[in-house]
């Protein structure tokens, strides 16, 4: 009896033991394809992060950052669509009826009657409504009596009658030039500053990681021959992984850059090269859609050699970049699906680095100018 039973849990063992190493390779394979289908889908997400990025690009630099190994897929085609696309477009993600002030205020730089960056005391905030800002530019080195030229547009701004080239009808008090109310008060733009030398380095990094991602899926592909399970890679597998990853890159750069243009960017400047400005904006407290904002100075941290201002521009029509980038994603997923589980890897694992590399080059967003508290209708007094 007792022989009986202990041959009985040999055999239960044995054969649940047959069980799991036949269940082996099917379980392989689902690990394998949740892999590959997870990696591309993560690109979809990361909404605030993206619109933080690109609410802050200024350049043909940025666009190419964002768009090579994007993070936040869905979020630039819709921002795209509520910045510069047509109103059929726009009903179809459902902001049909929705004001461009929102639009304005979640992706644009600029600053109008309708939208204002403001402090609130810890840090510079966009919100829909018009505050009353005036922004002084402090010039170190500033003769009062010769400042006929030294100071120049270097695009032509919008509302000023001025030109391109121009010299800025300022007021001058000392060494403060006082630009008028009528002028884009900008401060984020102006405080978060990044240097062309790292956008470019940046842009040049996102080039070759995506481009080393298509390199290695085509070498692990045709000449190393990995294989798929216990199968060969499908034909289409890499030509849909390369075909989608390309239109989808080529997507994303244009709905950055709609979202780019959509706004207009001014640059006043000293003919002097070594002339350095600084920029002080004197806040008088306010209300603004229920919420209450006190009066502030606040002091630009470090010198600058021209000074930035947005506007909005025209809108532009973004349904070509809209079908690229989804188009290029539903081939990416396809033939990432049917390549080898290491294709997916180095996709995500040039999604990681670019996300990096976009929040090294965004670190200046933490960037807080000297700011005073002032009593409520007496700013310019204490600035004075």
């Amino acid at each position: 009896m007792e022989r009986w039973r202990k041959w009985r849990i040999w055999t239960t063992l044995c054969t649940l033991f047959d069980v799991v190493r036949a269940a082996d390779d099917p379980g392989e394979e689902f690990s394998n394809n949740l892999f590959s289908d997870l990696a591309p889908l993560l690109t979809l997400f990361g909404e605030q992060v993206a619109k933080q990025f690109l609410s802050q690009s200024l350049t043909v630099a940025d666009c190419i950052i964002f768009a090579m190994a994007p993070l936040g897929i869905i979020t630039a085609m819709v921002g795209a669509i509520r910045t510069g696309g047509p109103p059929w477009l726009r009903s179809i993600i459902g902001r049909a009826r929705e004001s461009h002030v929102l639009a304005e205020v979640e992706y644009m730089t600029s600053v109008s009657h309708e939208v204002c960056e403001i402090w609130n005391g810890r840090s510079a905030v966009r919100v829909a409504g018009s505050s009353d800002t005036q922004m002084f530019i402090y010039v170190k080195e500033l003769d009062e009596s010769s400042n006929e030229g030294k100071f120049i547009w270097k695009e032509s701004p919008p509302n000023q009658n001025v030109e391109k080239g121009d010299i800025w009808p300022f007021e001058l008090f000392k060494q403060h030039i006082a630009l008028g109310n009528n002028v884009a008060s900008n401060i984020i733009i102006n405080l978060a500053r990044t240097r062309m030398d790292v956008l470019y380095g940046g842009a040049v990094v996102g080039v070759i990681l995506q481009t080393a991602v298509l390199v290695l899926g085509g070498l692990i592909t045709y000449k190393l021959g990995w294989l798929k399970g216990d199968e060969a890679v499908t034909w289409y597998a890499y030509p849909f992984t390369a075909a989608g990853t390309i239109l989808l890159v080529s997507g994303m750069f244009i709905c950055a850059s709609v979202i780019e243009q959509c706004t207009n960017e001014f640059r006043f400047a000293s003919k002097d090269p070594n002339q350095a400005l600084r920029i002080a904006w004197i806040q008088k407290g306010i209300t603004i859609s229920e919420q209450s904002f006190d009066s502030y100075a606040l002091f630009q941290p470090q010198t600058l050699d021209n000074v930035l201002m947005s506007y909005p521009a025209h809108l532009l029509v973004t349904v070509i970049g809209t079908l690229l980038s989804f188009s290029g994603f539903v081939l990416q997923f396809v033939g990432l699906r049917a390549m080898h589980w290491s294709a997916s890897l180095f996709q995500l694992g040039a999604t990681v680095l670019m996300i990096l590399v976009r929040v090294l080059i965004r670190w200046n967003l933490t960037t807080e100018p000297a700011s005073v508290r002032l009593m409520k209708g007496h700013e310019l007094d204490w600035y004075a």
